[in-house]
């Protein structure tokens, strides 16, 4: 028996609840500022009512824990933790950097991918995620924050160049320029990341029987 997911993103000025039943993937997407609690908690409702099924056949939550908003992290964070601690749940923190790759993939099929967001600070946060044969993605220890000169040093030690995420492109192909950096590279605006793309990763996850314990994952916060 498929088991059923349901997964959480509330870490960039958006909310999005996915649910995983019967091997097809619905999900609502709406945009939010600081009301993060007050739109999550319906759409969990709504996606559940009209699947027509029991909270307690799900049996995996995964949330996106940053980086992002301070308070749609925590909350999404707590509210998975909430199902984690209430049932026999399989727990899955997953970052929200990871979840653009996989929507960049999705799209474009492309293996290589530098993922950025920007933050308040006007620094940038920074992932080189690579996604191997088998769908699983490897960078979480390459993810930082970097200031736009930083990034740029990053950027022109790359062969293949393809960028993705929450940035102005604008801001850095001018710093391209002002250092004659004549490379092609790809640029795939991404304004919110999606809880569904949280549902592929997982499926991979689960297909490669790799074993995590997110029970006690802490959530990657902007400053």
């Amino acid at each position: 028996m498929k088991k059923n997911i349901l997964s959480l993103d509330s870490s960039n000025k958006s909310c999005s609840v996915a649910l995983l039943i019967k091997k097809k993937i619905d999900y609502i997407f709406n945009k939010c500022k600081n009301n993060y609690e007050e739109k999550i908690f319906p759409m969990i409702k709504k996606i559940i009512n009209r699947n027509k099924i029991n909270i307690n056949n799900i049996k995996i939550v995964a949330y996106s824990n940053g980086p992002g908003s301070f308070s749609g992290i925590r909350i999404s964070s707590s509210i998975a933790k909430s199902f984690f601690l209430n049932k026999k749940i399989k727990l899955f923190a997953i970052s929200s950097l990871k979840i653009i790759a996989e929507n960049f993939w999705k799209k474009y099929k492309k293996r290589n991918l530098i993922v950025l967001i920007k933050n308040k600070k006007n620094n940038f946060f920074y992932g080189k995620y690579y996604r191997k044969k088998n769908g699983i993605w490897i960078g979480k220890n390459t993810e930082k924050i970097v200031t736009l000169k930083k990034l740029i040093k990053k950027i022109i030690k790359i062969k293949n160049i393809n960028i993705s995420g929450k940035f102005e492109k604008l801001e850095i192909k001018k710093a391209l320029k002002e250092i004659k950096f004549k490379k092609k590279i790809f640029f795939f605006k991404i304004k919110f990341p999606n809880a569904k793309y949280i549902i592929y990763i997982v499926q991979k996850i689960l297909k490669n029987k790799i074993i995590r314990n997110d029970s006690s994952s802490f959530p990657k916060y902007l400053t």
